[in-house]
């Protein structure tokens, strides 16, 4: 699996930890003017069934924000597509997670 970080209007020094089990931390400080909004890019799994289990995922993330104590944050399980999956050529912007400019 590849993956890209991409920073529009980094400022000061990238911050990059290598911690056991192959796992990297990295973090930054992007300039971005203040209300400004994220934009993330998720590609619908090929999978019939997959599809529906993201779709799922998503309904009840929405009901969940009209519960009276809802949660703070979603996690949203999807599988890797590449070329195992049926990608040909194989995704390489699978999920995009998008500074505004």
């Amino acid at each position: 699996m590849e993956w890209t970080v991409y920073v529009n209007r980094g400022k000061g020094a990238l911050k990059c930890k290598h911690h056991e089990e192959g796992r990297h931390h990295h973090e930054g400080i992007d300039d971005t003017d203040p209300d400004k909004r994220f934009e993330v890019t998720i590609q619908h799994p090929l999978d019939a069934i997959e599809r529906l289990a993201f779709r799922q995922q998503l309904y009840d993330a929405w009901n969940a924000l009209n519960m009276p104590n809802p949660p703070a944050f979603t996690t949203l399980s999807i599988p890797i597509e590449d070329k195992n999956s049926g990608y040909d050529p194989p995704t390489k912007n699978q999920i995009t997670v998008d500074w505004p400019k």
